[in-house]
């Protein structure tokens, strides 16, 4: 999660999607990076609903 909410991590996507268009493989990395957001902000509330002492 450090390396997704990091500096250069998935939050400074804005999400245009101009890179899946683009993408010499034919992969979808706007996608990706979504489903990444997704994870970090699933662990985010976790963590601020798990007790301090578990």
């Amino acid at each position: 999660m450090e390396l997704i909410n990091g500096d250069n991590g998935a939050w400074g996507c804005t999400f245009v999607g101009y890179c899946s268009e683009v993408c010499p493989k034919n992969v979808d990395p706007a996608a990706a990076v979504n489903q990444g957001k997704i994870e970090s902000s699933k662990d985010f509330v976790i963590a601020m609903l798990k007790p301090e002492d578990a």
